[in-house]
């Protein structure tokens, strides 16, 4: 029993880690894409900057009460050199969604110097970061059944209380 529930959540932990390998090679790929097809430094930086805010806010958002939100502010408030980005993003409903957008809104910076085939690719790594992202959420949300729960617990409470005997010797 305790094996099953180390393996489901171990899987459920490499399931995750691997939305989140995909979404930062994807963001990565972005921003050596721009970089390569832009000569517009400025936006470019400003994409990369936005691609970190995004990794963060998913950081952020699937690591719960280990991610202090104080900290994710000052982070936020650090790493971001326009305060206006920073307010919008921490007054949105859905951070991450507005993460998104606003790496959406600089990858539209690139409109008339890439060539449509850039954009798409870089449309679509995006895509695959907000799939990604999504992915994340939906592991970090769902719950461990509450059937199994109470099973693993009574078994558990029923082994710890038989263990004593089993080790004397009668």
């Amino acid at each position: 029993l305790l094996v099953f529930r180390n393996d489901c959540s171990y899987s459920r932990y490499k399931e995750a880690f691997h939305h989140v390998e995909v979404a930062m090679s994807s963001l990565s790929n972005m921003q050596l894409m721009a970089s390569n097809a832009s000569k517009n430094v400025e936006g470019v930086r400003a994409m990369g900057v936005a691609s970190w805010v995004l990794f963060r806010t998913l950081q952020h958002e699937v690591s719960g009460a280990f991610d202090p939100v104080g900290a994710y502010e000052a982070d936020l408030r650090d790493g971001v050199p326009d305060p206006r980005q920073v307010d919008r993003l921490l007054g949105a409903r859905s951070k991450l969604y507005r993460a998104q957008w606003d790496v959406h809104q600089a990858v539209d910076i690139f409109s008339d110097e890439v060539t449509n085939l850039d954009k798409r690719t870089i449309v679509n790594n995006l895509n695959t970061v907000a799939t990604a992202c999504a992915e994340c959420e939906r592991l970090y949300a769902t719950p461990i059944p509450l059937l199994y729960t109470r099973h693993a617990l009574k078994f558990l409470t029923f082994w710890m209380t038989f263990l004593p005997f089993a080790f004397y010797g009668v």
